[in-house]
């Protein structure tokens, strides 16, 4: 699993792609689709509901530490979450093809 750091104000989080998180971001935000969507609307509930998902905390708690981080600073970690989310819990961009040979260039011989 990877897990994502986020830094509201002077608290850092850890965003980590339960199934439960995951449950829980597709079914708040109609699908991992949609929350990308809402993520790109900068919604600030979509956000609240994101982080609070990645991290086990309520919604309540975290909402304020949002709204002064401002979601505009936080999009790309909240959308790398979703893409980890979407992915079963590992980074898309880090899962394939790691030690796969036949990707280096190897000139003309």
């Amino acid at each position: 699993m990877t897990d994502v750091a986020l830094k509201l104000g002077d608290k850092e989080f850890t965003l980590r792609p339960t199934l439960k998180a995951a449950r829980m971001v597709s079914t708040m935000q109609g699908g991992f689709a949609g929350a990308f969507q809402a993520i790109g609307r900068f919604e600030l509930d979509a956000f609240v509901t994101i982080i609070a998902a990645g991290t086990g905390k309520k919604s309540a708690d975290i909402e304020d530490d949002v709204f002064r981080a401002g979601v505009r600073n936080l999009v790309d970690p909240v959308a790398r979450f979703v893409s980890i989310l979407s992915n079963g819990g590992e980074d898309p961009d880090t899962s394939a093809g790691d030690g796969e040979g036949g990707d280096a260039d190897t000139g003309n011989d």
